[in-house]
């Protein structure tokens, strides 16, 4: 089966109580950024959060998956959420 994701957008939600300024970046799927199609039921999913701040961690993510950019930019996941997951993983998470 072959699924074709125009949009995939991560959200990670919640960090230490000092990071005010951080950004996700070097968002992937299989290891491949901004990929047009993608033919794995299950694929991994990884990103890279920046801070310019001094121990911040990840404690817990959001995955929302859509192929409107409008329902992602109201937090919608018209085609997968996977609702809050506590978690420090950022790397290879199974969609």
């Amino acid at each position: 089966m072959k699924c074709v994701f125009t949009l995939i957008v991560f959200f990670v939600i919640q960090f230490t109580l000092n990071a005010q300024k951080l950004s996700v970046q070097n968002l992937q799927c299989e290891n491949r950024g901004n990929p047009l199609g993608v033919e794995i039921l299950q694929p991994a999913l990884s990103w890279k959060i920046l801070s310019s701040q001094n121990n911040v961690v990840q404690k817990a993510y959001q995955i929302i998956v859509s192929d409107d950019e409008d329902l992602l930019k109201k937090g919608i996941g018209n085609i997968w959420d996977s609702k809050r997951v506590n978690s420090s993983s950022s790397i290879q998470n199974v969609y």
